[in-house]
């Protein structure tokens, strides 16, 4: 019974997670913390359902995912398995480019925050979903690092971008909270507002009254007003017709 099996394990006091990684070069990151030291080996096992090849291809994996474990102290402990070229020899920790399902055993472990990266190295069909478990340490915490920055959640604001989280520069007028600090302001400078404009220059632009038609400095309006939208009368056309004969001697003045 499968589906009973695995709601079992999900049950168990058993720290995991699920998380996927989007595109090959894409790290996440979990950090484990451990408050007391285990009483039997620490063990931490990466699993995923690597799609099936084509046939007749060379590379064992589809998807080929990197488990790594970094300690308190900084070392860097990976999983261990027989070498495929010398499988008698004793199990030893190397990069695992054949597997789906990798572990990093770590026997004696200390109290202290141990830090997992889930790499994806090679991912012929992106994302790729994995399952991480930790067996041996029932009371250990797990906190997600989905963006690979360095600062896990919640304490992360953002964990699906690297550039925002704790420490970060907070860039001003970008609308987001770029290192998670609600008391950092996220407005931008007002920009300058110009040189201030004099209400009489304006009159004298328009002089004429016609809405655009701007004033030269030597007084002579060089532009035509816009004509009258409903259709003028008998008096009408020959006031336009009076205006026309002015504005055509105002604009000989000006070309001269």
């Amino acid at each position: 019974d499968l589906a009973r099996s695995l709601g079992l394990l999900r049950a168990s006091p058993r720290p995991y997670l699920e998380e996927t990684i989007p595109y090959a070069g894409r790290r996440v990151g979990v950090r484990l913390r451990l408050l007391a030291a285990p009483s039997s080996p620490l063990a931490v096992t990466l699993a995923w359902d690597d799609p099936p090849g084509e046939p007749g291809a060379k590379a064992t994996l589809q998807n080929d995912l990197d488990l790594v474990v970094r300690a308190p102290g900084g070392e860097s402990l990976l999983p261990s398995g027989p070498s495929a070229k010398q499988p008698t020899l004793p199990a030893a920790g190397a990069v695992d480019a054949t597997n789906n399902l990798e572990q990093v055993a770590i026997p004696g472990a200390l109290p202290g925050d141990y830090r997992i990266e889930v790499a994806g190295r090679e991912l012929a069909r992106p994302p790729q979903r994995f399952a991480l478990v930790v067996s041996g340490a029932p009371q250990a915490e797990l906190a997600l690092d989905a963006d690979g920055d360095g600062a896990y959640a919640p304490e992360d604001c953002d964990d699906a971008r690297a550039e925002v989280h704790p420490g970060a520069e907070e860039l001003p007028g970008n609308g987001r909270d770029d290192d998670c600090d609600p008391g950092t302001p996220d407005v931008a400078p007002a920009p300058d507002a110009g040189p201030t404009r004099d209400a009489g220059t304006d009159a004298r632009r328009d002089a004429g009254g016609d809405g655009g038609a701007a004033i030269a400095q030597d007084g002579c309006g060089c532009e035509l007003a816009s004509a009258p939208r409903d259709g003028p009368g008998v008096l009408g056309l020959l006031v336009l017709v009076a205006i026309g004969r002015g504005l055509r001697r105002r604009a000989t003045a000006c070309s001269r």
